[in-house]
């Protein structure tokens, strides 16, 4: 929608962003966080149009204010998915959520998952609680909205922090062939880089070696030279992907290389194994 001004300019369209959490009259520390971020977002640009989705407890009923569009019952899992139906056949743009693990239903507010799994529109999500030790499920919940959203939020540097560490338990075991066959590259022919490059490439760095894709990168992604975030890999060009599901059986399939690597052909190889391993987990889990 495109407004009018009174001597009939146009003026920036309207932009309607939903705010999915609890929220007041509901008692809940979410809930006023809720409230209080749509209505700054409000005062800071006059062209938000604020609708709330609300997380509501099925044994209970609020008398919401006119911002409530819908409510989710924590509990009924099949709500998510309508909630979802309903962002996508609005005008809303973007989804704003609000995740604390006790506030959606299903194990370890599991069912947020099937709101993204319907979702078609561009969603952030603030994570109000970072956990240092994450269950499985837990850990999956988190890595299957950072898969589906443009953006994770985090209140501060230790949850960042926390955050990144349990990013690279993804690496729980690693395996890794062919390395003295890319040592003998003349990309590594210095001792100095070699060195370099074998650190990072021992477990405890291999994170830092080979980055997860973040939040609307896609499945797999391909970190050429200088992208990469890490020094001692910028002679070197990453192709990763990563496989599994739900469940928290996870892994990544990765080929490192220099720059002059085959590209067609490497990214051809790790979406090939990756499909090998979807199958084998999906027979595993059968």
């Amino acid at each position: 929608m495109t407004r009018r001004t009174e001597h009939g300019r146009s003026s920036a369209p309207d932009l309607p962003i939903a705010f999915i959490g609890t929220y007041p009259p509901r008692r809940c520390g979410i809930a006023t966080f809720t409230r209080d971020l749509s209505d700054a977002v409000i005062a800071a640009d006059r062209r938000v149009r604020a609708t709330v989705l609300a997380v509501t407890d099925a044994r209970c009923t609020y008398p919401y204010p006119e911002r409530v569009r819908l409510e989710i019952r924590q509990g009924i899992q099949g709500d998510y998915a309508r909630a979802a139906e309903f962002v996508n056949d609005s005008d809303i743009r973007l989804v704003s959520i609000q995740h604390e693990y006790g506030i959606f239903g299903g194990d370890d507010g599991a069912h947020i998952l099937d709101f993204f799994s319907h979702l078609r529109q561009p969603a952030v999500v603030t994570l109000h609680t970072v956990l240092e030790y994450p269950t499985v499920s837990q850990r999956a919940i988190v890595q299957g909205m950072a898969e589906r959203c443009q953006r994770l939020i985090v209140m501060s540097q230790l949850a960042l922090d926390l955050l990144d560490s349990v990013e690279g338990e993804w690496f729980g075991e690693s395996y890794l062939e062919g390395l003295p066959d890319m040592l003998r590259e003349p990309e590594f022919a210095e001792g100095e880089r070699i060195l370099e490059l074998l650190d990072l490439l021992e477990q405890p760095n291999l994170p830092k070696a080979i980055p997860l894709p973040r939040a609307g990168q896609g499945k797999l992604t391909v970190i050429i030279g200088s992208e990469h975030p890490h020094d001692a890999m910028r002679q070197c060009s990453v192709v990763i992907s990563r496989y599994g599901g739900a469940s928290g059986l996870r892994g990544t399939i990765s080929v490192v290389g220099p720059t002059r690597m085959q590209y067609r052909k490497a990214v051809s190889m790790v979406r090939y194994m990756d499909s090998i391993m979807e199958e084998l987990l999906e027979a595993y889990l059968s």
